[in-house]
């Protein structure tokens, strides 16, 4: 923003649903405005080409929670040449103000709440059809409450009404703003649950 990078409009991030939110409030505090999509960086790419064929927005960053950046339109993969070019930027830009990266994240936490994320996945390499049962069994039998905290809103991307291509999987957001997303991997006999973690202090 201080070298006039951001566009004055519609500048845009594109993530995943299974990323953290932490993110998304730090585009609302510069004007950004954030997509969300499906697991993977083709939905980031697709996402891109849409904005490109579109023009009613501009591309600024790409991210999804397995640590895959992408900063520029041109590349529609991760790509980590350009993550750590930013990251000795940002490196940089705060030892000249005498603060080191750990310390701005902390500074970010303080402001916006702690965020914590974690991925946990369960194989069963013999039984795919138990998973795929599971997941029906998550749809018809949802509990009221997690972990003491109430489910506020659940979305079912394989059913529900998302505007993204249908998907199996389910994410459950609860009254103290953590998530919790439970998918089967596409490529393995796997159950991943991903999980979002809020709060105000570490």
């Amino acid at each position: 923003k201080e070298t006039n990078h951001l566009p004055l409009e519609r500048g845009t991030v594109i993530t995943t649903v299974v990323s953290s939110d932490l993110g998304s409030l730090l585009c609302q505090d510069y004007g950004l405005f954030t997509r969300r999509t499906l697991t993977g960086f083709k939905y980031i790419g697709e996402q891109i080409e849409l904005i490109e064929k579109s023009r009613e927005a501009h591309f600024i960053f790409g991210y999804e929670e397995s640590g895959g950046y992408l900063a520029a339109p041109f590349v529609r993969d991760k790509d980590g040449v350009m993550g750590v070019l930013l990251v000795c930027q940002m490196a940089a830009h705060y030892y000249g103000q005498g603060k080191t990266l750990i310390r701005v994240l902390e500074d970010i936490y303080k402001k916006y709440g702690y965020f914590s994320e974690k991925l946990i996945s369960l194989s069963n390499p013999k039984e795919i059809e138990q998973i795929m049962k599971l997941m029906e069994q998550w749809r018809k039998l949802m509990p009221f409450t997690i972990a003491r905290y109430n489910i506020i809103h659940v979305e079912d991307y394989l059913h529900g009404n998302t505007g993204l291509p249908p998907e199996n999987a389910i994410k459950i957001t609860l009254d103290n703003q953590s998530w919790i997303c439970v998918r089967p991997s596409g490529t393995e006999p796997k159950v991943k649950i991903y999980i979002c973690a809020r709060a105000r202090s570490a």
